[in-house]
């Protein structure tokens, strides 16, 4: 049973209180339905996300820091044409893959580094509009599944994601960036977890991550300066493992070029802060236009004066880049936070809520 202390901040004069939620994910994140496909023959997780109205799939991008793409021909790429993602193909990337002509709505960028070694994982997270038009054609398409009509919408929605996500690789196998693996379920969920617990990493693509659901055993956001998450250890033992964290936003953007700005600025790495950290960068795309863009930088620690310490010594060096100004989310941690999970949030809803998407659980 999941136990979690969500903190109400103190406002108009209202003392701070800890409340105890003990089923469902964390605050902020919102009710998930875990669907399931197959790509090229590869599991790929879809999750269902009715209030924010989107659904949304994950791709991991080769770093080339653990050998070959998992199945780079599978996307139509021919192993010479591959090279791993560096910072400038990043900007490449986001160029490509932010006017193209896709059914999604949104991108997500997740970049994790976790020292020492400097491990840097790479995910991609697209997310589809979940509305009435789309679920029509899910059931639709979901037509010849077993169940009742909400399983054989679940089917189409998931079918419907996975299409889009093979375009998604095909276009990205042609700009030459390789993908490691399609996440699927257990792997999203070792990423998710791993949020959490960034202790030592998982595997590539999350195999071999913690088992178990995706999230922590306990939250505690009642200091206004971090958030604190416990998770069981990864061994199974009867003893916990603590985490401070501490999320700032990118309030002020650096401009490149003819005056557009540089999304991949927050992505980079950061020298010297040998502490776990996962910088996301979400993205409101369409065809032709230039997005809409927030970004996230999460550090983790093992005590609030470590933590305390990488604030500072985050801040220094970031606020040195011209036009590049973060901020730290105090007293909202515990939803900012949430902006650096595998989940494509940190924007506003793509749409109004609708009635139906009620029925969705």
């Amino acid at each position: 049973m999941i136990t979690r202390r969500a903190r109400s901040t103190r406002r108009a004069g209202v003392a701070d209180r800890s409340d105890s939620v003990r089923e469902g994910p964390p605050p902020g994140v919102g009710r998930l339905r875990w669907l399931r496909t197959e790509v090229l023959g590869q599991p790929l997780a879809v999750l269902a996300h009715p209030e924010r109205g989107i659904l949304t799939t994950a791709l991991e991008l080769d770093t080339g820091e653990d050998g070959p793409p998992a199945d780079a021909r599978a996307a139509d790429t021919r192993a010479g044409d591959v090279r791993p993602v560096d910072d400038a193909r990043l900007r490449d990337l986001l160029a490509r893959v932010g006017g193209a002509a896709t059914p999604f709505v949104r991108l997500q960028l997740l970049v994790t580094d976790r020292p020492p070694g400097r491990v840097r994982r790479l995910r991609l997270v697209a997310a589809m509009p979940l509305d009435r038009r789309i679920r029509a054609e899910a059931l639709t398409v979901g037509v010849g599944s077993e169940g009742p009509p909400g399983e054989r919408t679940g089917h189409g929605l998931a079918l419907l994601a996975g299409r889009a996500t093979l375009d998604l690789a095909r276009h990205l196998a042609e700009a030459g960036i390789p993908i490691r693996a399609f996440l699927d379920a257990e792997a999203l969920a070792a990423v998710i977890r791993s949020r959490y617990d960034p202790g030592p990493g998982p595997a590539a693509g999350g195999v071999g991550g913690p088992v178990g659901g995706p999230w922590p055993t306990d939250i505690d956001a009642t200091d206004h300066r971090h958030l604190r998450t416990v998770t069981p250890a990864a061994s199974g033992a009867a003893r916990s493992v603590g985490w401070y964290h501490a999320t700032a936003w990118l309030k002020a953007w650096p401009r490149v070029g003819a005056g557009a700005i540089d999304l991949a600025a927050p992505l980079g790495p950061l020298p010297g802060l040998l502490l776990p950290r996962t910088a996301a960068l979400v993205l409101a795309v369409g065809p032709g236009e230039e997005p809409a863009a927030a970004a996230y930088l999460t550090v983790s620690a093992r005590t609030p004066a470590e933590l305390q310490l990488a604030r500072v010594q985050l801040r220094r060096p970031r606020d040195a880049e011209p036009g590049l100004h973060l901020e730290w989310t105090d007293r909202e941690h515990h939803l900012a936070f949430v902006h650096t999970l595998p989940l494509a949030t940190g924007l506003a809803p793509v749409h109004p809520a609708e009635p139906a998407a009620a029925g969705m659980s």
